[in-house]
């Protein structure tokens, strides 16, 4: 298939999702907020630090 139809079906299955999740936190009373995506993955979720590259224990030669 096109990229097009591609990309179509798979933000129907994501909105798809998205209002399982809605109906389900609400039937628990938990409330679900949507948060874009873009710049998540800049800091820590945690402690909101900025990331920054760190290579692994196990290969400490290898380029990141």
């Amino acid at each position: 298939m096109g990229h097009t139809l591609n990309t179509r079906l798979s933000q129907q299955v994501r909105g798809q999702i998205v209002d399982r999740i809605r109906h389900l936190a609400a039937e628990a009373g938990i409330a679900a907020v949507i948060v874009p995506a873009r710049g998540t993955s800049r800091h820590c979720p945690r402690c909101l630090v900025a990331l920054r590259h760190r290579k692994a224990p196990d290969r400490l030669t290898a380029p990141g």
